[in-house]
């Protein structure tokens, strides 16, 4: 059995959706790390059980990183302890080149890779032949939400497949 795969999480678009689109079967919950999030409980739930099970190692890939006060706020409110896959931007990179780097970091340490994110996953195999070739053999599952309404029960099957599939690879 391999390590489980590691889930690159974003947060805006893709855990924070717009309060009357989120399209769950129970009305958004707000919160107020800082700044308002508007989330389904029972995305926030899924999202838990994958990583405790041990589905997937879950990590925040997120510009909140370059916040820690605010994410760690947003980790307790939501119950999601999640490391992040980076700190703090450097004024020469982008928000969108420190998440292709944690993308690219957990594929060359051979883990497999779920990326969440609604502006970055779709694009990412134009700027990486790293990502590329690893969603082309399957070792990595990029999901882009509309963010909007950010994961949706299917993304999630989605990811609980990729994960269960990966567990069972040699």
């Amino acid at each position: 059995m391999t390590e489980p795969p590691v889930w690159l999480l974003d947060v805006d678009g893709v855990i924070n959706g717009h309060p009357r689109r989120c399209g769950w079967d129970s009305p958004p919950k707000r919160i107020k790390p800082g700044f308002p999030v508007y989330f389904a409980p029972e995305l926030a739930d899924h999202i838990r059980a994958v990583h405790t099970s041990g589905l997937a190692e879950v990590r925040w890939c997120t510009t909140w990183c370059g916040y820690p006060f605010e994410l760690a706020q947003l980790s307790a409110m939501l119950d999601l302890p999640f490391k992040p896959a980076f700190g703090d931007r450097p004024a020469h990179l982008t928000w969108a080149d420190m998440k292709l780097a944690a993308a690219v970091e957990v594929l060359k340490s051979g883990r497999r890779l779920i990326w969440a994110d609604d502006e970055e996953a779709d694009v990412a195999p134009q700027f990486s032949a790293t990502v590329a070739d690893a969603e082309q053999e399957g070792r990595a599952l990029l999901i882009a939400p509309e963010s909007e309404r950010g994961l949706r029960p299917e993304d999630l099957d989605r990811t609980e497949k990729f994960a269960a599939e990966a567990r069972l690879a040699t």
